[in-house]
């Protein structure tokens, strides 16, 4: 039986942090009611300036990945709406903000609070080609990313520190298959050359060697050597 054990991070983690505090900060615009009845205008452009910013990095994320469940489309158009209204009133604001953005603010905690379980959507359907001559492949169903395994856990740690080091996007998996364990990484098809260098990195670290004895090599190294001193010779020798 197939189990994933777990994840390391999620691509728009830092993101959609960034999203919720915006939000907190509409919230704690409840508390500014005297601002909102003495300078409407103004309080008007800070919540405008607080709803594009969340909607521009919402709309970013989503493009990247349409499958984060986030409560967006209710939050956008009662935005929209509140703001073109002519006779706003705190109450509106109110429920807007006890409404939609709490809402939105909820939904995006959830997803990052189950960010630590597997998304498993992005490595099932793999299996590692049993003729191929890489461990990379497309992954199926999931446009823009490439799949890297490794069967050997000192292997997939020394991809990850380098992989860290270059700053290069990765999501990680350990998977326990029947007795064996497979160390998946999910990365983006963008970066796939700056991957290539670290992925052969990796395999010239632990590349053993094709005659392992070391006596037996300096022994086909110096026979090697011979033949050719013998070829030499034969040639100077045929022409005298």
């Amino acid at each position: 039986m197939n189990s994933i054990i777990y994840i390391m991070k999620y691509e728009y983690e830092d993101q959609l942090k960034e999203i919720s505090n915006h939000l907190e900060n509409l919230i704690d615009m409840m508390e500014e009611e005297e601002y909102f009845k003495t300078d409407l205008k103004g309080f008007e452009k800070d919540f405008k300036e607080l709803v594009d910013e969340s909607e521009l990095k919402i709309m970013e994320i989503l493009k990247g990945d349409p499958d984060i469940p986030l409560d967006f489309v209710s939050f956008r158009s009662s935005g929209e709406k509140f703001q073109t209204e002519v006779h706003v009133t705190w109450g509106k604001f109110e429920q807007f903000v006890e409404l939609e953005v709490q809402n939105l603010k909820t939904s995006i905690e959830k997803f990052l609070e189950e960010d630590d379980a597997p998304r498993r959507e992005l490595f099932n359907q793999l299996t590692i080609p049993i003729m191929s001559m890489v461990n990379h492949q497309e992954h199926p169903t999931r446009p823009g990313y490439l799949v890297y395994h490794f069967k050997i856990k000192e292997h997939a740690d020394y991809f990850e520190e380098l992989m860290e080091k270059k700053e290069l996007f990765y999501e990680r998996f350990d998977e326990k298959r029947g007795k064996n364990e497979v160390f998946w990484f999910g990365v983006r098809d963008k970066d796939h050359h700056a991957v290539e260098v670290v992925n052969y990195t990796v395999k010239g670290k632990f590349r053993k060697p094709m005659i392992s004895d070391k006596g037996a090599r300096y022994a086909i190294v110096i026979f090697g050597v011979a033949i050719i001193l013998f070829a030499i010779i034969g040639a100077i020798i045929s022409h005298m």
